[in-house]
């Protein structure tokens, strides 16, 4: 693919991200019950509230179980609400890379014609004749 094509995909990319985030955000949170976020405020919850009965402890613990609960359930009602709008602009964006690979450019090399390439790449084997470079033997 050529710079031009792939700059352009990466816009299309890009905006169709946009417009997914936008789209499944407003869907996702603009119609938010109160039954889905539940605080210790909500009546959902105030109504579970009245039913703890006993002791000032029991009943304590039995509204503190109430809270915790509903806090959770609003935690993954929200959550999977985020995931739903977050995760896809996210896995297109780390896929793109992959759908649409860059072309590498080819250096051509001027083929040499003596040794000078051998002498190179040998320069960098030690030769078990040779001494290591600062290994002084005396």
């Amino acid at each position: 693919m050529d710079p031009k094509t792939r700059a352009l995909a990466k816009w299309i990319v890009g905006g169709v991200c946009l417009l997914w985030m936008a789209l499944a955000g407003w869907l996702q949170f603009s119609d938010l019950s109160e039954n889905e976020i539940q605080t210790h405020a909500s009546t959902a919850v105030k109504e579970r509230m009245r039913d703890c009965e006993g002791t000032f402890q029991q009943r304590y613990e039995c509204k503190e179980a109430i809270v915790i609960q509903s806090s959770r359930e609003t935690f993954y009602t929200v959550t999977i609400r985020i995931i739903i709008v977050a995760l896809p602009p996210i896995l297109l964006g780390v896929a793109f890379p992959f759908m649409f690979p860059r072309r590498r450019p080819v250096i051509h090399r001027q083929v040499e014609d003596d040794d000078a390439w051998k002498q190179r790449a040998q320069s960098h084997i030690i030769h078990p004749h040779q001494p290591p470079a600062g290994d002084n033997q005396a």
